[in-house]
């Protein structure tokens, strides 16, 4: 057999053929009588072999990383950058705190507070707050560090950066999660799809560019071919792109505009509640729209049966519903639907000692909840929250 890379790809060289070929060297220069079998001429051929085989099995690695399904790490970062598809980076959760206040007082942006079980956890202020009078006043903020970090609401109540007359804080709701980096996975599956639609003037297209600019999560495209208004209120032959960017937003409006007006169709009038000029290749003003996600805030009241023998302890009951919340921000996009038999597994991978889970009801609203899934719009994403998420626990 032919080892190396030749028509047919890569064939390594094992180590026992290395080791083979070694004796074969070695009874050719010295004689056939001698003993490669046993004693310590076979440990000088294993120890010369092992670093040859080391050397193949790199070749074989340096080989294979030329593939997409292959390469992993830096070397498939290597590959998103022949195509202009970079690794998506950790980002930094988002979160808006209430501050309490004495009058007088100002809370200068890059105030630090952070998660009373969870010292580690925190967020910095990105604008200055102040009161004239006593009371409260809300500020967005920052995690300090990027990646997947939670703080359900009412948790960030320590303040590490005191100031004269700043009484208390606390965020009434569950802190924007960040992400952790994009795992080869994912990154791989999104070079593909972005080579899938390398082709301009497609909704997959402008979608795809404009879930590289910067602080975009999730973008859906929907088009009207006809020659009158849709059902959705765009206009004939115009299409729709709906941006989501977190609660507080993050991307600019220059930047999704610029993604979308270097690939729209010549013809196609993008429409949006959003609006902002871009400058063409001849130096000329567009506009160029597109529409943000509006938040659905959703309310979740659950019944479930839990046995104590099983392990079950009224703990449990933030664990679950941060691990809902958490699901929430990983899974619900623009446009999903929340579809209650997707709830059933999260609550019952936090214990096994939660026998079953009864029912489940969503809504608008505490009292609005019912038994059914809840329809999200075209331009609306779901938002589960802990502090809006109500168990009720019968012990059996």
């Amino acid at each position: 057999m032919t080892y190396g890379l030749n028509r047919d790809g890569f064939w390594k060289k094992p180590l026992e053929q290395i080791k083979l070929e070694i004796e074969a060297d070695l009874r050719a220069e010295l004689g056939e009588e001698l003993n490669t079998k046993s004693g310590p001429l076979h440990q000088i051929i294993g120890t010369l072999a092992s670093p040859l085989a080391e050397q193949w099995e790199l070749l074989d690695a340096c080989t294979a990383s030329i593939s997409r399904d292959n390469a992993e790490g830096e070397l498939l970062d290597r590959i998103g950058l022949l195509t202009g598809t970079s690794r998506a980076a950790a980002t930094k959760g988002t979160v808006e705190l209430t501050l309490t206040l004495n009058g007088g007082t100002t809370v200068p942006a890059g105030s630090v507070v952070s998660r009373a079980s969870t010292p580690t956890t925190r967020f910095v202020t990105l604008a200055s707050a102040t009161r004239a009078t006593t009371g409260d006043v809300t500020v967005a903020a920052e995690c300090e560090s990027a990646g997947a970090l939670e703080a359900p609401g009412g948790t960030l109540t320590i303040i590490e950066s005191p100031v004269s007359g700043w009484t208390a804080v606390t965020n009434a709701a569950d802190a924007s999660i960040g992400s952790d980096e994009e795992q080869d996975a994912a990154y791989r599956a999104r070079q593909r799809a972005e080579l899938d639609s390398s082709g301009a003037g497609t909704l997959d297209t402008i979608r795809a560019r404009v879930l590289r600019v910067d602080g975009v999560r999730d973008v859906l495209a929907y088009e009207n071919n006809t020659n009158a208004i849709d059902a959705d209120s765009r206009p004939p032959y115009s299409f729709e792109i709906v941006v989501w960017d977190g609660p507080l937003p993050e991307a600019a409006n220059q930047a999704i505009a610029d993604a979308i007006w270097a690939t729209k169709p010549a013809t196609g009038r993008a429409f949006g509640s959003e609006s902002q000029t871009v400058t063409d290749a001849a130096g000329g003003q567009q506009s160029v729209s597109f529409s943000r996600a509006g938040v659905v805030l959703t309310w979740l009241s659950i019944d479930i049966e839990a046995s104590v023998s099983a392990g079950w302890t009224v703990a449990l009951i933030d664990t679950i519903k941060q691990a809902l919340a958490t699901w929430g921000d990983a899974n619900l996009g623009v446009g999903d639907d929340v579809i209650r038999s997707r709830l059933y597994s999260i609550i019952h991978s936090v214990s096994g000692s939660v026998r079953n889970v009864t029912e489940i009801r969503v809504g608008l609203s505490a009292m609005g909840a019912v038994a059914a899934d809840y329809s999200i719009g075209p331009r609306q994403i779901a938002d589960i929250d802990t502090l809006r998420i109500a168990i009720d626990v019968t012990l059996v």
